[in-house]
């Protein structure tokens, strides 16, 4: 039987299917050997609830070689042997990661009809194929509740993703409420966490397998810094976080060492609260104009050397590289932080293309991609399908230009040319393999969420009719990755039941409706309508040319947008 058959995804490495099934019992045990943690306990104890509500009980043996770390790392073990055989199930992993793994598989195998509760026999070897299979989400722009982010967890989890990257900082509010810095947060006014709620939800990511990996976005995209903090910036001026997006002015002063000692402060207290190796400094969209008309930025340029603001940024990342290090901090942050005095062991998120990508790598630093994975662009998910964090040059710039000829995209296919403009000048490296580049390192993908058009109301359905297709591309070997459009839809729709099943998301797009507060009556009125239309794609519809150039290559002026966020 082929592995699309089996209805698990990501697709398992391999997988063989022999005939007959496991039907369910009234009463089923579970058996441990090796390691036992109440982290497992647990894991098993959400799967087993999962199967009694489709009438499933199955006798288990669970074999675990080793207890993994308290929060979850790069890089760790997270294989897993599944067999489902006539006398019941056998897990077997070198790491509890790997048995997490393992009872996702079984919860997406049962199958419940009229006949009963049963199990496909099968016998399932599988690996993720990359290390860091990542979601970002963007509360800074407009709040996520814990509760949502929980949710979220937990579908991810089901999709064996394992990284969610939360973007707490931007020009729009300061989410994060530390020790160092409260006022950062309550200055700039809305919602925030706490660092209570923000260690609560890295455990409860923890206990599925998940890295939470936090953003304090620097040095630009600091508007809201300056409701506490103006000292911090060249310019100096007071002001609310912003109401619009795009590329603003504000942006730290890289001149004074107060804005170094400040940041070393506030970094700790992040530190404190997120354990993971990694801490994101965001680095995208730096607006120069502060910098440039400031005669004391100038004159401390000249002091290090700096002949440009590019090279002025690059001298602040060292030094909050160097802050990060002191903490057992590795940095990360979006492409434009690429630079030659950028500190060795930094690794870069790639957003802007093949070209982007290929440029950290050959600099000699891991990358994450997320060039292909923008789901706030509304593509089908087919579209992102096509991208392959691996893939050749030539490929990814292949899979580029299938967007500008898909006939779904038609309507937008002038902006479309924006990425390839960048790809073209950033380019200059020839045809290579970055699986063969011995430098820099694909650590994986990670898909992007970003707040502007999304409200938590509508966050279920902006995530899961096309995350779980993306969350294949980064766990699935490249060999098993299906060349079928309606296939990958297919497998896509049938995990909305298993969503629902064994989460509290509910991805259908009749949910958001009820969630505005419209009447029963109001939302019947409405569907017929909503059903003829589909999502505005790609952002040239709403930005026009001018602001996707600032969005880019952060280098134009900030342009209004016909949104903020009170829309």
């Amino acid at each position: 039987m082929a592995i699309d058959s089996l209805g698990v995804l990501p697709k398992p490495q391999t997988a063989v299917r022999r005939r007959g099934w496991l039907a369910g019992r009234r009463v089923g045990s579970v058996a441990w050997h090796g390691v036992r943690t109440s982290r497992l306990e647990r894991a098993w104890h959400r799967a087993s609830v999962d199967m009694a509500a489709v009438g499933a009980s199955f006798d288990v043996r669970i074999d675990c070689g080793a207890e993994s770390a308290r929060y979850p790392q790069l890089d760790e073990n997270e294989s897993y042997r599944l067999v489902v055989a006539d006398d019941g199930v056998e897990i077997d992993a070198p790491s509890e990661r790997g048995v997490l793994h393992a009872l996702v598989t079984l919860r997406q195998l049962v199958r419940s009809d009229r006949r009963g509760a049963r199990l496909p026999l099968v016998t399932i070897d599988d690996a993720p194929r990359f290390p860091w299979r990542g979601l970002m989400l963007d509360p800074a722009r407009r709040f996520i509740s814990i509760g949502a982010l929980e949710r979220t967890i937990d579908g991810m989890a089901l999709v064996k993703l394992d990284v969610l990257h939360l973007h707490l900082t931007d020009d729009q509010g300061f989410r994060f409420a530390g020790e160092a810095f409260p006022e950062l947060a309550t200055a700039a006014g809305g919602a925030y966490y706490t660092t209570d709620e923000l260690r609560a939800l890295v455990d409860y990511a923890a206990d599925r397998g998940i890295r939470v990996v936090p953003e304090i976005d620097m040095p630009g995209h600091c508007t809201s810094w300056l409701a506490a903090h103006p000292e911090w910036t060249s310019d100096g001026e007071r002001g609310p976080p912003s109401r619009g997006f795009g590329v603003h002015k504000a942006c730290l002063d890289p001149s004074r060492d107060e804005v170094y000692g400040a940041l070393e402060r506030l970094l700790t207290d992040v530190a404190a609260v997120f354990p993971d190796a990694y801490l994101h400094i965001g680095g995208d969209e730096v607006h120069p104009v502060w910098w440039s008309e400031n005669d004391e930025v100038r004159r401390y340029m000249t002091t290090i050397g700096a002949n440009d603001v590019h090279a002025l940024q690059a001298h602040f990342n060292a030094r909050v590289a160097a802050t990060l290090h002191r903490i057992g901090k590795r940095m990360i942050g979006w492409d434009e932080i690429v630079h030659p005095d950028l500190p060795t062991g930094t690794a870069v998120q790639s957003w802007r293309g093949a070209a982007s990508r290929d440029r950290a790598l050959g600099a000699g630093f891991d990358c994450v991609f997320s060039a292909g994975y923008y789901l706030d662009l509304f593509y089908p998910a087919d579209l992102h399908y096509r991208f392959d964090p691996e893939a050749t040059p030539t490929a990814l710039a292949d899979a580029e230009a299938a967007l500008r000829n898909d006939p779904r995209l038609a309507h937008v296919q002038g902006g479309l040319g924006w990425a390839t403009q960048f790809n073209a000048a950033a380019a200059g490296q020839g045809e290579r393999s970055a699986v063969a580049n011995e430098r820099g390192r694909v650590l994986g993908g990670e898909a992007c969420l970003w707040g502007e058009l999304v409200a938590e109301h509508v966050l279920d359905v902006r995530l899961w009719d096309r995350l779980p297709a993306v969350a294949e591309r980064f766990w699935s070997q490249a060999s098993t990755i299906d060349a079928d459009a309606d296939a990958v839809r297919r497998r896509t729709a049938s995990l909305q039941a298993v969503l629902t099943r064994c989460t509290a998301i509910d991805p259908s797009p009749a949910v958001p409706l009820s969630r505005c507060g419209l009447s029963t009556r109001d939302q019947r009125a409405l569907r017929p309508l909503l059903a003829a239309l589909e999502s505005v794609k790609w952002y040239a519809r709403l930005l026009g040319p001018g602001a996707l150039k600032a969005r880019i290559d952060g280098s134009a002026a900030p342009v209004t947008r016909p949104y903020d966020t009170t829309s």
